[in-house]
């Protein structure tokens, strides 16, 4: 399949450049790759490789979790016994025959297209970028076409040496798109027709050792964002005894924030209640439906325990603690550039959009209750004052935060997903100040007033106007006349389109 001879071969992006191939000048022969989760990479295949298993799949990630669950390493190997649900497999690893529940996602169908490193089944044009841009020259993706159904993308960070531009003045795109198309008829997959391939595999390493068609050559898969998947933890409600307590993160109103660990191995982090302050029935049905929030910048309830005082929230762990934090600190003000402020602000925008699918109100979004991993992914947190309602109407005892808070909610104890609208204002002034405090200069009742007379905060310094816009745009007096969440997120991701980064720098 490697060798391929034809009059000529255009490229769809480049129209400027062709390639002849002659019957003697063939295209280097393509080496299968190994894959690196069918068996360790310098060892010889394992018994299950030598032959058919029925139902047979490949650890994917390490999982160490073991409540009611089966821990296993990369690589291992096993025969799915039950397809019990879509989130947990009842499977017999094969390496020494031990039984037990293991998560639907850390492991994947053996052989297929998610035992790549390369692939990933869930990911934006977007979010792809993200990656890439993290990655160096000639890194690669592949994943599902957003745009023609059936077929895949091959994205590319483009080595800035093969960067073309028609427009001086404008810097090109270091990131390119190439549509995989899969041929029914024979089984094959091309970038371009007079070039087809057996696998997506073969295709792939076609194009890191040969530089003529693209123009460049492939290097290594992109970095992922995160290393793991979200932590997933089968028992819902766990015993208390299986909860150590680490060092203090945090404390609040309701009690205190620690790290700690699940059966002495699993590092999570501990929210903890003070006796008194929770009603267990009301904070059951209200756990019970926050944890069927599942989204990459949603944080992750993954148990509780009730049994015992005090209550307890478990929740994944995340290595930066708190967007406000994380923005106060001084190596984040050195290393954070507009353009990675923007993406900590999509994501915020992208979590809270999910949200406003699924009904919640936040009532308290603010860069505190935003989290931040070892990647820069931003996850919103802390729903103690959410509802589940289209509009919430709090008590006349209710404490809130007022300069986060929208004047229907200030004023008059009105909360909705536009009020939430309004706070991701504030929060927008919050990242792109580093984590200063909004309404600089001013206390609660002076805040109060500004909202009353329809005042709004003055432009901080340095901040691009574009950007400003958007804040205003969270602050309009009406609440139907800010924008959605939905909204926001789009404007955000395409925030540079037809722009320079320079020009916000």
């Amino acid at each position: 399949m490697g060798n391929c001879c034809c009059k000529e071969a255009q490229d769809s992006n480049d129209s400027k450049k062709a390639v002849t191939y002659q019957p003697d000048q063939p295209a280097q022969p393509v080496v299968v790759p190994t894959n690196p989760y069918v068996h360790e990479p310098g060892q010889t295949p394992s018994r299950a490789a030598t032959k058919t298993v029925p139902n047979h799949y490949v650890a994917i990630y390490d999982y160490e979790t073991a409540i009611d669950s089966l821990p296993f390493n990369k690589f291992d190997e096993f025969q799915i016994i039950d397809f019990t649900t879509n989130e947990w497999f009842l499977a017999r690893k094969l390496k020494d025959n031990s039984e037990g529940f293991v998560p639907a996602s850390y492991i994947a169908e053996y052989g297929s297209l998610k035992t790549y490193p390369w692939y990933f089944e869930v990911l934006s044009r977007k979010d792809a970028g993200v990656m890439l841009n993290k990655s160096i020259d000639g890194s690669y993706l592949v994943r599902p076409s957003e745009t023609k159904p059936g077929c895949f993308s091959l994205s590319v960070k483009v080595p800035e040496s093969a960067m073309q531009t028609d427009d001086p003045t404008k810097k090109p795109n270091s990131i390119k798109h190439y549509i995989i198309r899969h041929s029914k008829e024979n089984n094959t997959y091309f970038i371009r027709q007079q070039m087809p391939f057996n696998s997506i595999a073969e295709l792939l390493e076609f194009f890191k050792n040969n530089r003529d068609q693209l123009g460049y050559q492939l290097s290594e898969p992109a970095k992922p964002l995160s290393s793991n998947p979200d932590l997933v933890i089968k028992t819902w409600e766990v015993d208390i005894k299986d909860i150590q307590l680490g060092n203090e993160l945090g404390h609040g109103a309701f009690g205190m924030v620690y790290r700690g660990t699940l059966k002495g191995q699993t590092q999570v982090a501990i929210k903890t209640f003070k006796a008194g302050t929770m009603d267990t029935e009301a904070f059951l049905e209200e756990a019970e439906l926050m944890k069927k929030l599942k989204h990459k910048n949603i944080l992750s309830l993954l148990a509780i325990q009730t049994k015992a005082e005090p209550i307890m929230i478990v929740t994944e762990l995340m290595a930066n603690g708190a967007l406000l934090d994380y923005l106060r600190k001084p190596a984040t003000k050195k290393d954070l550039k507009i353009k990675d402020q923007i993406d900590m602000a999509a994501q915020c925008a992208d979590g809270m959009a999910y949200l406003e699918t699924t009904g919640f109100i936040h009532r308290d979004l603010a860069a505190r209750n935003v989290l931040v991993n070892e990647s820069r992914q931003c996850k919103i947190a802390d729903f103690g004052l959410s509802k589940l309602d289209e509009e919430y109407t709090a008590s006349n005892t209710t404490r809130f935060p007022v300069k986060w808070t929208a004047p229907e909610a200030a004023l008059y104890g009105n909360y909705s997903i536009k009020s939430d609208v309004w706070s991701f204002g504030v929060l927008l002034y919050e990242i792109i100040t580093f984590g200063r405090v909004p309404y600089p200069g001013k206390n609660n009742k002076e805040v109060l007033d500004m909202l009353e007379t329809e005042a709004r905060m003055e432009k901080p310094t340095g901040c691009p106007d574009p950007y400003y816009g958007l804040m205003m745009s969270c602050h309009k007096q009406d609440p139907f006349d800010r924008p959605t969440f939905e909204t926001l997120k789009f404007q955000l991701e395409d925030y540079f389109f037809g722009t320079t980064e320079r020009e916000y720098q």
